[in-house]
């Protein structure tokens, strides 16, 4: 495309002084080009046909003010491409309606991430003296109910988050007649991202009631 660009030019001369036009062409699209200041007063496309696109100098703590409503790029999965996981990296989920950012190596959810995805029956793939790892970005709260299938022995259940006990509750009531009345009793306790868990008993004789996971 061939345009037309009128330069106003002030000749400054001894006796009087004048204006004059200086008419300049220039062919478009143009390979590279360097602006001081450019004003837009339309809609704008960058990258159309793809490419990155940035703006400001990190190093001169460059300012980016934008009026109006951002809306960051839509996905119905996670990123995979390599030059999209960068740390800091915002884009929209549309399967679980939920803005991700890109952080610690991992996409979680943008803001309070943490149990937004509700309680997650575990119990079939759970069991005592087995230790997990909790392999989501984000924080998940665990609720384990055990009970005591025998009136012989008082008997516990207790919580080790990377090795560290972090409750112990009695799964047996107080000593009647000539043993243990049974009671159920549950362990709550929160488990930080790539960090390992689990549940250890007492006694054999514990039955895991219901395992929950909150995340």
């Amino acid at each position: 495309m061939r345009g037309t660009i009128f330069v106003a030019v002030l000749a400054f001369i001894p006796v009087e002084s004048r204006g004059e036009s200086l008419t300049l062409e220039t062919y478009y699209p143009s390979p590279v080009g360097i602006y001081t200041n450019v004003t837009v007063t339309s809609g704008t496309v960058l990258a159309k046909d793809g490419g990155d696109v940035s703006a400001g100098n990190a190093a001169k703590k460059s300012v980016i003010r934008l009026n109006g409503v951002v809306v960051p790029g839509k996905y119905a999965a996670d990123p995979v491409m390599p030059a999209q996981k960068i740390e800091g990296a915002i884009y929209y989920n549309t399967t679980t309606k939920a803005h991700r950012t890109y952080k610690n190596n991992a996409w979680t959810n943008l803001g309070c991430s943490a149990f937004s995805s509700g309680y997650k029956n575990v119990t079939g793939s759970r069991g005592y003296g087995t230790t997990y790892t909790n392999k989501r970005p984000d924080p998940i709260f665990v609720t384990v109910t055990g009970e005591s299938t025998s009136v012989l022995f008082q008997k516990f259940i207790s919580a080790y988050v990377e090795g560290v006990r972090i409750q112990t509750v009695p799964v047996t009531d107080a000593n009647y007649s000539a043993g243990w009345a049974n009671s159920a009793n549950s362990l709550t306790f929160i488990v930080p991202p790539g960090q390992r868990y689990r549940v250890e008993r007492t006694h054999p004789y514990t039955k895991l009631v219901s395992w929950m996971e909150l995340y």
